[in-house]
């Protein structure tokens, strides 16, 4: 498996995440002590909200590209030793997950929740702990990962379509969750829901038969890749 990750993208999440922490931190440690004084109250209430906010923003970042495993990286891991037909393009394109093969393109939307996950159908149920709500500022909500995946092979199948206009190019999607703690019940899913353990096996799943040429493979691997001039790696 040939990789392509945008690591100067990561950095700069990555910095905007730590230093947007410490800033709200330091908002917040402003407005406790302006509290004290009853004249500057309404200075300490905006302090405080700002604080908040910006704090959140800073959590969800290092959430998100500073904790790890990041999303690119399990991606990375599970499909390590894959072949080298397939290229798997992080932050680079206009979905932040996707793999460029012989049997088409595939989107990865990749979820960091843990716990208890049920699906049923086109349903997502995150039920409600105590741990969830200790770690409940700036992390991302299960939403509907369902929508969200087919919002993203949507996009990709438009994309696909001004690169290759031409072609008929398959557009496969799975959910990933990449915590270990994640419990999932699957009931009946209207898309494809893995661990990073399953990835090698829904690309097998996927890659029966060969439906692009390399030339196809190509014009689409420089598009995913679009102005990222960076190493390429192996896994």
């Amino acid at each position: 498996m040939r990789v392509v990750t945008d690591e100067q993208l990561i950095a700069q999440r990555a910095k905007l995440g730590k230093r947007a922490s410490l800033i709200g931190l330091l908002i917040l440690l402003v407005g406790f002590v302006v509290s004290f004084s009853p004249q500057l109250f309404l200075v300490s209430l905006g302090c405080l909200v700002i604080g908040f906010t910006v704090s959140n923003i800073g959590v969800y970042n290092a959430n998100q590209w500073v904790r790890e495993p990041r999303a690119d990286q399990v991606l990375t891991r599970g499909m390590k030793g894959f072949s080298n037909k397939f290229t798997l393009f992080n932050y680079t394109g206009p979905v932040p997950h996707v793999v460029v093969g012989p049997p088409g393109v595939i989107v990865f939307l990749v979820k960091s929740q843990d716990g208890r996950i049920i699906v049923n159908g086109g349903r997502w149920k995150h039920p409600f702990t105590l741990r969830r709500l200790f770690g409940f500022f700036g992390t991302e909500s299960l939403g509907n990962p369902s929508r969200d995946l087919k919002a993203l092979i949507e996009a990709t199948q438009k994309f696909v379509a001004r690169v290759l206009p031409d072609a008929e190019v398959p557009v496969h999607g799975a959910v990933v969750f990449s915590s270990p703690k994640a419990e999932l019940t699957i009931q009946n899913p209207d898309v494809p829901v893995l661990t990073e353990k399953q990835l090698k096996d829904f690309l097998r799943s996927v890659s029966k038969e060969e439906v692009l040429s390399p030339e196809q493979r190509k014009a689409l691997m420089e598009a995913f890749q679009g102005r990222y001039k960076g190493a390429e790696s192996q896994a």
